[in-house]
């Protein structure tokens, strides 16, 4: 359930969900958002999380790592993802397949330095250079996202989530409105 999209442009990284929560009977509009702005020492680092509104819960409330001179994709890959599996063990929310602890159903997005990753479910880290997808909603947000970067007349990146969340809603039964934005762009924090 759920979509969750990232853009950076190399300084600054926005991230982008929608409210969604139910199944196939029923849905019910989330007053949080899926997509948090947390502070990390001087840094913003921003998360997101699909599936389980008890995920995104535990990504706004886990103890977060210091960065400091620390390799942004070793931070993430390391260090962020043992807090998380942390955070997701106490609360038991992991699930041992095969010997290895993973989150069934769910996937994330990070956003720090002006860098893009995806965690998914067996805690396997990804990089992008422009732009990500999460979620069940993910491949028509990817598709727009790809036709929105193209466009003659570029949109701002706000737009271009806005968009890619609504090409997700039109297409997938498991993405709302309203959407929500969070960005680590410095004008929006003054």
């Amino acid at each position: 359930m759920t979509c969750i999209v990232g853009s950076t442009n190399g300084q600054d990284v926005w991230l982008g969900g929608d409210s969604f929560t139910g199944n196939g009977s029923y849905w019910l509009e989330l007053i949080e958002p899926k997509v948090v702005c947390r502070e990390v020492g001087s840094d913003k680092v921003l998360m997101g999380a699909s599936g389980s509104g008890r995920a995104a819960y535990l990504l706004r409330s886990m103890d977060m790592p210091m960065i400091d001179d620390m390799d942004v994709y070793r931070w993430v890959s390391e260090a962020l993802v043992e807090s998380i599996r942390t955070a997701f063990r106490a609360a038991g929310h992991l699930k041992k397949l095969d010997e290895v602890e993973e989150v069934e159903d769910l996937s994330f997005l990070v956003g720090v330095r002006g860098r893009l990753f995806g965690i998914w479910g067996n805690f396997t880290v990804v990089e992008s250079q422009r732009y990500l997808a999460v979620g069940s909603g993910m491949y028509a947000a990817l598709g727009a996202l790809h036709a929105l970067w193209y466009t003659a007349s570029p949109a701002t990146t706000e737009e271009e989530l806005l968009g890619a969340l609504a090409a997700a809603e039109a297409h997938n039964p498991y993405v709302r409105a309203p959407f929500h934005i969070v960005s680590t762009w410095k004008d929006e924090q003054d």
